[in-house]
């Protein structure tokens, strides 16, 4: 006699399996076809932002987006693989907003095909594989007459995609560029070989910023020392305006009078060119930031040791020096939109403004120290970190190291006024940076070789900075919300504040010792100038007591500063292996306690029934 209850369990067994198995491929094939996408990702880094939504529902004439990806490359590196997947990815999420308006197109360039010259045409780049195939992965945009290329979509720069991406979109919608006039005195559009030299030699490249500048604007250079601005310009540029002669300081008045927008990069002491103009004392552009409504001491730079970087000095050395400003995401004015997104830049021996007067122009904040902040007369940076702290006092107070003005300004701060201006002033937007040396490659990019090209990593928001304030002067924002939305890097907030109490602490004791050093010897030279010139080189007993007792005292102290740095190495510690522990560990432990409970459950049930 059959058993029924074992004969019906393997049957129902194995029916249940083909029945998940069908429900799966047929979720597969349902699905497959389907736009869905999930991205669980902090502030959606991985689908379009609301700007580029917009401007892809404003475009009037059809885009065609032309992907030269070498697939069938048979040594193509794994991680550019996965980038070329998750770029075509990201591709399609600009073709399925278009609703028809977006194509996409996807081309492989193999050796000696047509579609590696249309390649070579476009200007993609093509790199040569070991080998000795080539290998591509560039974007061309295409609209109407219009076309926009992308060489090479970088995966060091994934975090940009989506700004470059639109922005290419952005200019084949546009027909014309607006102009920017720069008037520098560093040699920011680079400088002539000397005779004999040979080509590409130091110094002979224009910096990156102008170049990124040019892919969007009109781009004019400006002579510091001419006598008047040609027109045409929409948006005036000043870089080190200390150095720009006087007839052109009051040429630049004279355009803000009429409106003109100005982005300045003022600076006490620009390092980024050994022989660069910065005069002491009084400039001509004094008294034009005076009327602007500004002020800046020339001979001051602002310390900040909760901003302090870590630099490496002759020999392999490293100081952390406060002069050289690392400011993170609390730095920025998230009320502004230039800044809102922001979350590191770097300033080099930069300046702090203040208002001067209460005239009738709006003053906004961009940028700030923290209160741990304080002005050094500029000679300073050349003494040293530990100069430094040794004069170091704390203002108590944030210092502005970038500013927004707006208002009405006078044409003629100084001098008479010329015989035609009698024009009324027009409101003009102001924004001015305590610092030059910010624009210098070097503060934010850095260049690497691959497969034989020269490409560039930016590492934080200088370039950011300086492209969003042209865009804002220009009255078009739309690209600002898209450019600062991938992060440079993701600090633990609470590490960042345990480091920083800790800093505070070992400073603190830090200028306690020197103070009592140089009470010590105040009182020893005291008693020195009391004794007799023969004994000068005897030490009495009271010297040696009091020697003592600072050596008693510096021990005690010097335990503290042990101390001090060992609880900030356990804080961290510690906090490190808490993450680690919600990080790794955390979760299959959840996992496994919900296995466990739903077997108990589920054998409980089998149980009763």
């Amino acid at each position: 006699m059959f058993d029924r209850k074992k004969l019906i369990g393997p049957l129902f067994s194995t029916g249940g399996l083909i029945a998940v198995l069908c429900i799966l491929i047929a979720v597969n094939i349902l699905f497959s076809s389907a736009a869905l996408r999930l991205d669980l990702t902090r502030d959606g880094q991985y689908s379009l932002s609301e700007s580029s939504k917009k401007i892809i529902a404003g475009v009037k004439e059809d885009v065609t987006f032309k992907v030269f990806y070498t697939q069938s490359a048979p040594d193509m590196p794994v991680y550019i693989k996965n980038y070329a997947g998750r770029v075509i990815d990201f591709l399609q999420e600009y073709e399925r907003r278009g609703k028809g308006a977006v194509k996409l197109e996807i081309y492989d360039p193999s050796p000696d095909s047509e579609e590696e010259e249309w390649a070579r045409r476009y200007g993609i780049k093509l790199f040569e594989l070991p080998s000795g195939g080539s290998m591509a992965l560039g974007l061309a945009v295409m609209s109407a007459d219009r076309e926009e290329v992308l060489p090479f979509m970088d995966p060091s720069e994934e975090t940009r995609l989506e700004y470059a991406v639109t922005r290419m979109i952005a200019r084949t919608a546009s027909s014309g560029k607006k102009t920017v006039g720069v008037v520098s005195s560093l040699p920011v559009f680079g400088v002539k070989p000397g005779p004999g030299a040979p080509p590409g030699s130091p110094g002979s490249t224009p910096w990156m910023f102008v170049t990124e500048l040019k892919k969007n604007y009109d781009v004019i250079e400006i002579s510091p020392f001419g006598e008047k601005i040609p027109g045409g310009v929409d948006i005036l540029m000043l870089i080190n305006p200390a150095g720009i002669g006087g007839t052109m300081i009051r040429a630049i008045a004279r355009h803000v009078s009429k409106g003109v927008n100005v982005l300045a990069f003022t600076d006490p002491l620009p390092l980024a060119q050994a022989n660069a103009s910065a005069p002491g004392g009084a400039s001509p552009f004094d008294d034009v930031l005076k009327s602007w409504g500004v002020w800046m001491k020339p001979d001051q730079i602002v310390a900040d040791f909760n901003h302090s970087t870590r630099l490496t000095l002759g020999g392999g050395r490293q100081e952390t020096n406060p002069l050289w400003l690392s400011l993170d995401a609390g730095a920025f004015n998230r009320e502004n939109i230039l800044t809102s997104k922001l979350e590191s830049v770097i300033l080099a021996t930069a300046g702090a403004f203040q208002k001067a007067g209460e005239g009738d122009f709006e003053y906004e904040p961009l940028i700030r120290s923290s209160v741990n902040a304080s002005l050094m007369e500029k000679f300073q940076a050349r003494l040293g970190a530990e100069s430094i702290r040794r004069a170091f006092s704390p203002g108590g107070e944030s210092l502005d190291l970038a500013v927004r003005v707006r208002g009405r300004f006078p044409a003629f701060p100084t001098g008479p006024a010329e015989k035609d201006a009698d024009d009324p002033s027009k409101t003009a937007d102001i924004i001015l940076v305590g610092d030059s040396d910010m624009l210098y490659d070097h503060y934010y990019m850095q260049k690497q070789n691959f497969l034989g090209f020269e490409v560039a990593r930016i590492f934080n928001d200088n370039l950011n900075f300086l492209l969003n304030a042209v865009e804002m002067l220009g009255g078009d924002d739309r690209l600002i919300d898209i450019r600062s939305r991938g992060e440079f890097k993701k600090p633990f907030d609470r590490v960042i504040e345990i480091e920083d109490r800790a800093k505070m602490q070992w400073l603190d004791r830090e200028r306690e010792l020197i103070r009592k050093v140089e009470e010590l010897n105040e009182k020893l030279s005291a008693m020195e100038a009391r004794k007799n010139p023969s004994q000068r080189l005897i030490i009495s007993e009271s010297q040696e007591f009091e020697i003592k007792k600072f050596k008693e005292r510096r021990r005690k102290i010097n335990q503290e500063l042990k101390m001090v740095r060992r609880n900030l190495r356990s804080d961290i510690e510690s906090l490190g292996r808490k993450v680690k522990f919600f990080n790794i560990f955390l979760p299959p432990i959840l996992v496994g306690i919900g296995g466990l409970w739903f077997g108990l459950a589920r054998r409980r049930k089998m149980t009763t029934s």
